[in-house]
């Protein structure tokens, strides 16, 4: 592996001794924010026949002599493209969830201003191994950062939706800050946000492990419920508002009378209160899971019911089929109630229930 590194490495030098081999110097920002790997990674990539062409095309052209830079074909790779500016976000030390959401909506940005996305090695929650949980194209660098990069903060809330970040001039790089909790930045590709969060062989065997032991038959419909619990108890007063008993009795109700044999499936981080409140006929507890193992399990379920919250709105989003979420959230008066604009948080056809 070693010679085989600095093989490729010693070619990539060679290149660039020639003339028209500036634009690779000029485009890739090597320096700049490539780690070693991924310009490895790159130089495979390439197609040497192309700048063969491109240097016969230079000497037959009249405007040779006027210029010193000849244009190579533009090599696209996804987000590893050579002839594009950068944008990255500072992620926060936060939970699965928020991370998701600021992954995701860079991305949505980033397609818009036909930018490439940066993100770091590993997110600032050591606990969160983001990267091996799904099959992210973002080009991984130590900081996730631009350099010479444009600052550019939310004016408004956590979940309210700024179009300014749509506009942004792709001739120059951009870091972004703030939670960016609103599909509208990423509504125009959402099959590939779906297609970025597939998760890892490792979470999605452990995932249908645990259906295939809890589906009762093949004909079962399957319900998710995410119930968030835990920390919201201690921050109701902020608008982290949590769901009384009733609402998921209602909504349990609902997907029982829409869909045939219908059997729930219970993720949350108070499982011990979900056994004594939650008592359909036909359900399943999910315990003992990491939490990335459960919001594989309610992705793959067939309709979500979310409680509040970022992780059940990802599960709900990624699993395609119905989702149900409460309608009293955040609390109305809050400080957090300010920061959200619920048409912009939650997709049109999702349904809010009591």
């Amino acid at each position: 592996m070693t010679l085989q590194r600095n093989y490729i490495l010693i070619v990539f030098i060679l290149l660039l001794s020639l003339p028209g081999c500036y634009i690779y110097i000029n485009r890739l920002k090597v320096t700049e924010h490539m780690p070693t790997i991924h310009l490895i990674k790159t130089m495979k990539k390439i197609n040497l026949k192309n700048i063969k062409t491109s240097y016969r095309e230079m000497f037959k052209s009249k405007e040779h002599k006027n210029t010193k830079k000849p244009v190579l074909e533009k090599l696209n790779f996804g987000f590893n493209n050579i002839n594009c500016s950068y944008i990255g976000v500072q992620y926060f030390r936060s939970r699965l969830g928020n991370i998701m959401f600021q992954y995701a909506s860079t991305f949505g940005i980033a397609r818009e201003n036909n930018l490439c996305v940066l993100m770091p090695e590993s997110v600032p929650r050591k606990s969160i191994d983001f990267r091996s949980y799904f099959h992210l194209s973002a080009i991984p660098t130590n900081t996730g950062l631009p350099i010479a990069s444009q600052s550019v903060s939310l004016k408004k809330g956590c979940c309210i939706f700024q179009n300014s970040y749509m506009q942004l001039n792709n001739t120059r790089n951009y870091t972004l800050s703030g939670g960016l909790q609103s599909y509208k930045y990423f509504n125009n590709v959402q099959n590939e946000i779906r297609k970025e969060f597939k998760f890892s062989k490792t979470v999605d065997e452990a995932a249908n492990i645990f259906l295939r032991n809890a589906t009762p038959n093949l004909n079962t419909t399957l319900v998710g419920i995410h119930i968030r619990r835990g920390d919201f108890l201690k921050h109701e007063e902020q608008g982290f508002v949590v769901p009384h008993v009733s609402y998921f009795n209602n909504a349990m109700k609902y997907t029982q009378e829409k869909f045939t044999n219908v059997h729930f499936i219970v993720c949350s981080d108070d499982i011990k209160w979900c056994k004594e409140n939650i008592k359909p006929t036909s359900v399943t507890f999910s315990e003992s899971n990491e939490a990335i193992v459960d919001m594989a399990i309610l992705s793959k379920c067939n309709h979500v019911i979310m409680s509040t919250g970022t992780f059940g709105w990802w599960a709900g989003f990624l699993s395609r089929g119905t989702v149900i979420y409460y309608k009293h959230w955040p609390r109305k008066g809050s400080r957090l109630a300010a920061d959200v604009n619920i048409s912009d948080y939650y997709l049109p056809d999702w349904i809010p229930m009591d």
